[in-house]
């Protein structure tokens, strides 16, 4: 079967759609479950049927057709270790483990911080070019954390 480019921009949208709505369901459930499951269990509960599509993705699109672990250079096994100990591990069980101690609306705040961070980083360090139309959108992302976050701030002061 061959999938031309315009079905291929498709079924991607339906997936990142599909993915984000997912997203906000395991995070719906974690927050009304609180106390009543640990952090591993309700990371679990989200990063398991996420592997296992992922994996089905990967073998229906044939991404292991050709792929061997000897051409994989020791450079990229590190930085896989690294994202599995630092971006799955850590980040992601401490984002779990907030979740049930802060309201939703704080803690989603990091998915417009990455962004931002990651521009700011690719600018600094590999000489990226900012044009005027990212300024003013991280400007935007940068307000509207502000904006959040101004009534947690009243509450505590």
């Amino acid at each position: 079967m061959q999938i031309n480019h315009s079905q291929i921009g498709l079924i991607a949208t339906f997936v990142v759609l599909l993915s984000t709505i997912w997203w906000v369901l395991g995070s719906l459930l974690i927050n009304n479950s609180r106390g009543k499951s640990s952090v591993m269990m309700n990371s679990s509960m989200q990063l398991l049927p996420a592997a296992f599509i992922c994996g089905l993705i990967a073998v229906f699109t044939h991404e292991f057709s050709g792929f061997s672990f000897e051409q994989v250079p020791a450079k990229s096994w590190l930085a896989l270790l690294f994202l599995i100990v630092f971006g799955s591990l850590i980040a992601y069980l401490s984002f779990i483990w907030l979740m049930t101690k802060r309201p939703l609306a704080i803690i989603s705040t990091h998915t417009y911080v990455n962004p931002v961070v990651a521009v700011l980083l690719g600018w600094l360090f590999v000489n990226e070019h900012l044009v005027t139309g990212q300024l003013f959108g991280l400007m935007i992302i940068l307000i509207g954390i502000v904006l959040v976050n101004i009534p947690e701030y009243r509450k505590t002061a």
